[in-house]
Order: structure tokens, then C-alpha cells, then sequence
């Protein structure tokens, strides 16, 4: 309600949203919203194309967020663990290895944590 009566709306407040939808289970909501925040101008950035990754992987379209995945410039360690996690809760036990296998031969600074 708050959201839809804030007279000024920045990326900040739509990924809120789009996170909290998503979070609460209302996963097709946080997708549709994603898509009408681009049409109302707002492009996404890291934090929203984690989100959606994270929305796909729960509604079990981990090959969605792969397609993300591929699209972002700089993967972090959250992008690679949200992916880890996506295929590894639909069972997917080989792609889950192997993406982490990517992970760790890519390097990219980023180390499996042992703790």
C-alpha cells in the first residue's frame, strides 16, 4: 500500500518490493512487477537480476536464471550461490556440481568457504 502511494518511486523501493513478493512466496507477482518496472523506465540492476534469479530458481525455472546469470557482467558470489542453490533444491545434482566446479576453476577471487 505504501508503495503504491509513494509519489516518487526509485530502484531502491521496486526491488523492496519485487524482494518482499518474492520472499513471501508471491513469486509470479515479483516477476510481473519486474516487468512493470521496466516499462515505467527503471532499468534493473545487480540486486533486481539477483532477485529474479532467486524468484526462477524457487518456481523451479533454474534454467531461467541461468539465462541471467549468463547476462550479468561481473558475477559475485551471490549470483553463483543463489544458481548452486536453485539447481541443488530441484535435485539437480550434476548441473549443481558443475557450476560449482565453473565456479572454482573460474576463480574469479571467489573460494569455497570450508567453515
Amino acid at each position: 500500500m505504501v508503495f503504491s502511494q509513494m509519489a516518487e518511486r526509485d530502484l531502491l523501493s521496486w526491488n523492496s518490493l519485487i524482494s518482499g513478493y518474492g520472499c513471501n512466496g508471491f513469486l509470479q507477482l515479483a516477476l510481473e512487477l519486474l516487468g512493470t518496472m521496466r516499462s515505467e523506465g527503471f532499468e534493473p540492476d545487480f540486486v533486481t537480476w539477483k532477485i529474479a534469479m532467486d524468484v526462477y530458481c524457487k518456481m523451479g525455472q533454474c534454467d531461467e536464471a541461468w539465462k541471467i546469470f549468463e547476462q550479468i557482467e561481473e558475477a559475485n558470489i551471490i549470483s553463483w550461490t543463489t544458481l548452486i542453490s536453485g539447481y541443488s533444491r530441484l535435485g539437480r545434482h550434476e548441473v549443481t556440481l558443475a557450476i560449482f566446479s565453473d565456479l572454482v576453476r573460474k576463480g574469479d577471487g571467489f573460494f569455497p568457504d570450508l567453515d
